[in-house]
């Protein structure tokens, strides 16, 4: 169905991942009997489906029906402080559009109201042929991982989350070693083996039947670390921790990709794999394959998607 004043937006948010089943939806309706002859409908917990939720409060309401398509997919327990999405939205009233910050707004009061995690940040009017997950021309995810300051042999000697600050809990990856820090120079020079095009058969998930090509390019990947300036000073369990940023960036990713590059650098700043190990990986591709342990979700970040906006916005 075609309608005169369909405009489309570009749509920028943000959230916190604990909550949710990821941030596109994968079955809209589940049903269940609870109780004999009465039909249930399970509510799909995940960010498209409270983006949509909130799109349909505008007021007047749209004439279409509210379907955004997300530009970026991130698993259960995954933060965004940027991800995006296409809507398109005709306005009832012939000759009238949705203003950006109408739509910002009400959608922000729906996330407060239900208590979601959740917090649009932009609109954009964008061309009709606009496609969100195609014009994106970069993704940068960083993983935060928070390394003890104190030698720990085995993590049955401690803890690991009795050691973090609150407002890290499940916002980074507690990590441990016998010496007490991670071996930055190797993993930096695994970051620099990184960069580049690769096949990256190695880091891609062995459970996900998958055949596209597994060469990606790799634009960055760094670490930095957190100065203690920048962190809470009032808990004093930062005292603890060092806070380090893994940096990656490049223009798509294969399912569990980013991750397992995280988990290949941490196992490398432990001392369980070298530099040489993971170079095989990506000149022998497959030759890792479960090899490489996936870090939780709780620590990963996707924290910038970029577009070309030459003839895109309007």
């Amino acid at each position: 169905m075609s309608f005169e004043n369909l405009q489309k937006y570009l749509i920028f948010f943000s959230y916190l991942g604990k909550h949710y089943k990821g941030v596109q939806s994968q079955t809209r309706r589940i049903p269940t009997f609870e109780t004999i002859g009465v039909k249930t409908v399970k509510e799909d917990k995940s960010i498209q489906i409270q983006l949509e939720k909130a799109f349909n409060r505008l007021l007047p309401k749209p004439k279409n029906e509210i379907k955004v398509g997300i530009s970026s997919r991130t698993d259960a327990g995954v933060n965004a402080l940027i991800n995006s999405c296409q809507l398109s939205l005709a306005h009832p009233i012939e000759g009238c559009y949705y203003i950006p910050s109408h739509i910002v707004k009400t959608a922000n009061d729906y996330f407060l109201n239900h208590n979601q995690s959740i917090i649009l940040r932009r609109v954009v009017p964008v061309h009709h042929m606009f496609v969100a997950v195609l014009h994106a021309l970069s993704r940068t995810y960083v993983y935060r991982i928070a390394v003890v300051k104190k030698p720990i042999h085995s993590k049955t000697d401690v803890d690991l989350t009795s050691l973090l600050p609150i407002d890290e809990l499940y916002r980074c990856l507690p990590v441990c070693s016998p010496q007490g820090y991670l071996d930055i120079a190797k993993m930096q020079e695994v970051c620099d083996l990184f960069i580049g095009t690769h096949d990256f058969t190695s880091f891609r998930s062995p459970q996900i039947r998958d055949t596209r090509p597994s060469e990606r390019t790799i634009y960055e990947c760094f670490l930095r670390f957190i100065p203690d300036t920048y962190l809470n000073g009032c808990d004093p369990a930062y005292k603890n921790i060092d806070i380090i940023e893994i940096v990656i960036k490049g223009k798509s990713f294969l399912y569990n990709q980013v991750r397992r590059m995280v988990g290949a650098l941490i196992a490398v700043g432990k001392g369980k794999n070298t530099v040489e190990e993971i170079r095989s990986f990506l000149h022998e591709p497959g030759s890792g394959k479960g090899k490489i342990i996936v870090p939780p979700p709780d620590g990963l970040y996707l924290a910038n998607i970029e577009y070309d906006t030459n003839g895109l916005y309007i």
